[in-house]
């Protein structure tokens, strides 16, 4: 069997949406004939903690992880935070309230840590990349990010062994949307720059999540091997049978819920028909499962929603895909901010593996409202538009009223494409046409 040395700081018991994508190609490259070999963190800063995703690590897939040392200690030490407050993936996003002190932190991590704060491990890790290439025979090396530093330790190993690499960009690089919210230096930007050119170019091939992304990384050199290898769902996460409530109506959102998606024009549409429509007021709960942003929380209490609003903290993957399958309908929120057409995330794609209803905001153009499309999932409702959001939340209410959510679910036909074994096949059929 052949064999691929993957690379990655998100990893069991790391929890959240980094970890899902690397997770599940493990999981199902064996059957397509490679064999993973993993390379991580020994003792990663992770956002979110997720124990029962260890089960599905194959027992036959070899682990190495080696210690890292990161500034997030530090970061909190100097803002007073508790060792054991977590640190947001997009921490430079953070926009409110920050003190002098917190700014000058971010402009730090923007302007000295590049490309980002885990650079630090990447001697290590080439030392100990290169002892597990000459000890287990790789063929080939695919390394995850973010966190993008990792992407220089496959180069340097593409390098010292002519061996093929794999660059999967989950995410933009220097495109990021928090990158516009920070002073960055120049010459920091042009280093950055510089780096994920360099990583586009000199990878044999790079795999992105979206369309979008994918024309991205395209215009940013002329020879770049880029292909498109979704996130997708694992239907054997789904396979429960879980009751839809019928005591309440529940628009859920399940996940961490950011700054950006604070949407005022959704929160004064629910408080308007709160105060119209009786039934509505008497049945409808607005449950989160994961951490809201502090202008989120305090739009909820301005706007006169915290009676209704059910807080849940962060659960393990698979008592979030119950809360999915319990709700009445699924809110799906695109990040305002620039460039937003090709953001689609893994949460879309468990969203429609739960075949619940969604009510789904964000840019009608985009990558995500193409598969809304695709999959009769309903429209993506611009950001502003308070009647179609109004309209939609009511026709959700009365069919589950009238017991009749079906009609709007999605078509569970059109989302089997998206299978994770289905993707990691399509990865496979990449991997052997790159190594061999």
């Amino acid at each position: 069997m052949k064999k691929v040395l993957v690379i990655t700081y998100y990893w069991p018991p790391a929890g959240g949406p980094g970890v899902q994508r690397v997770l599940k190609f493990v999981k199902y490259l064996p059957d397509f004939s490679w064999r993973p070999v993993i390379l991580t963190v020994e003792n990663g800063d992770y956002p979110a903690i997720d124990y029962s995703l260890g089960s599905e690590i194959p027992s036959d897939v070899a682990v190495y992880k080696i210690p890292i040392w990161e500034p997030y200690n530090l970061y909190r030490k100097l803002l007073g935070k508790r060792k054991s407050q977590a640190i947001p993936v997009a921490v430079l996003s953070q926009k409110q309230n920050l003190s002098v002190k917190a700014k000058l932190l971010h402009w730090l991590r923007a302007n000295v840590f590049i490309p980002d704060a885990r650079i630090g491990w990447y001697f290590a890790a080439v030392r100990e990349a290169s002892r597990i290439i000459e000890k287990e025979k790789i063929d080939c090396v695919l390394v995850s990010s973010p966190p993008h530093s990792l992407q220089l330790i496959g180069l340097k190993l593409k390098s010292k062994f002519n061996l093929p690499l794999i660059s999967d960009l989950r995410d933009p690089w220097t495109d990021i949307h928090y990158y516009s919210d920070v002073n960055r230096l120049g010459i920091s930007q042009r280093i950055d720059t510089w780096l994920e050119k360099k990583t586009l170019t000199r990878a044999d091939l790079v795999t992105t999540v979206s369309p979008a992304m994918h024309r991205l990384f395209k215009a940013k050199a002329e020879k770049v091997n880029c292909r498109v290898v979704y996130n997708g769902y694992d239907q054997s996460d789904f396979n429960a049978t879980v009751e839809r409530s019928s005591e309440a109506f529940i628009l859920a959102y399940v996940g961490n819920f950011k700054a950006n998606q604070n949407s005022d024009t959704l929160w004064a549409t629910l408080a308007e028909l709160l105060k119209e429509n009786r039934e509505f007021a008497g049945h409808f709960r607005l449950e989160f499962t994961g951490k809201l942003s502090d202008d989120t929380l305090h739009s909820l209490r301005d706007y006169g929603l915290w009676d209704k609003v059910i807080f849940n903290d962060y659960l393990p993957h698979n008592e979030a895909v119950i809360k999915m399958k319990q709700a009445s309908a699924l809110l799906f929120i695109i990040p305002m901010a620039e460039s937003n057409q090709g953001i689609l995330t893994g949460k879309l794609f468990d969203y429609l593996a739960a075949g619940t209803p969604l009510l789904s905001i964000g840019p009608s153009s985009g990558d995500a409202a193409q598969l809304l499309s695709e999959t009769s999932a309903g429209p993506m409702l611009s950001y502003e538009d308070k009647s179609a959001i109004k309209q939609r939340i009511l026709s959700l209410f009365e069919a589950w009223q009238e017991k009749k959510l079906e009609q709007f679910c999605p078509n569970k036909q059109a989302v089997t494409k998206y299978e994770r074994s289905k993707i990691t096949h399509d990865l496979a059929n990449l991997l052997d046409a790159t190594a061999f």
